[in-house]
């Protein structure tokens, strides 16, 4: 069964670290440019990049299934009021990772799949993180995969947070697409 989508801005107003209104106008002008809404949050001066890279961490945790949408959002209340990473919010708020909880992460099933390399990967979070722009389009721009293997990638990321796939099964595919998915250049 498909979950809802965990979107940004809904993170960022019912936590209080958003306006409405803010977030509507950063919509509008997202949808006008073509810009990603996270970006223009940050550009507009309605949020700190940190506050946005929290929204980020718990939108990719509340998506791996790692913590609630409720623990979620006062975590990135206090993370953005006190300029501390997500997870260190999750930890003052007294929750403990599982070690057993494994994330889909992209980044992560890229790098496991071999179709990056680990330090290709890091060079590549740290770009998404001082840009906000998302890893995928870091990876694209610098050729580290082409566009039917990100595609490939995202589905299969899907398919392990929905639980339709397994995520040693999601890598195993991963690892493949290079070998069965090229884009004829023309």
């Amino acid at each position: 069964m498909e979950s809802k989508p965990v979107r940004l801005g809904e993170l960022l107003t019912a936590a209080g670290v958003l306006r409405r209104e803010d977030l509507n106008e950063a919509v509008q002008i997202a949808t006008d440019t073509g810009q990603l809404i996270g970006k223009v949050l940050v550009m507009s001066g309605y949020l700190s990049k940190h506050a946005l890279q929290v929204a980020l961490n718990a939108q990719s945790l509340i998506r791996d299934k790692v913590v609630t949408a409720d623990l979620a959002l006062v975590a990135i209340a206090v993370a953005s009021n006190q300029e501390i990473a997500f997870e260190e919010a999750l930890e003052q708020l007294g929750w403990v990772r599982k070690k057993e909880v494994v994330t889909a992460k992209l980044g992560e099933l890229l790098s496991a799949a071999g179709v990056i390399e680990p330090e290709e990967l890091k060079k590549a979070l740290k770009t998404s993180e001082e840009t906000g722009q998302p890893l995928g389009s870091i990876l694209l721009k610098s050729k580290a995969i082409d566009d039917a293997v990100l595609l490939f990638a995202l589905d299969q990321q899907a398919a392990v947070r929905d639980g339709i796939v397994s995520r040693e099964d999601a890598i195993r595919l991963i690892a493949s697409a290079p070998k069965t998915l090229k884009i004829s250049s023309s």
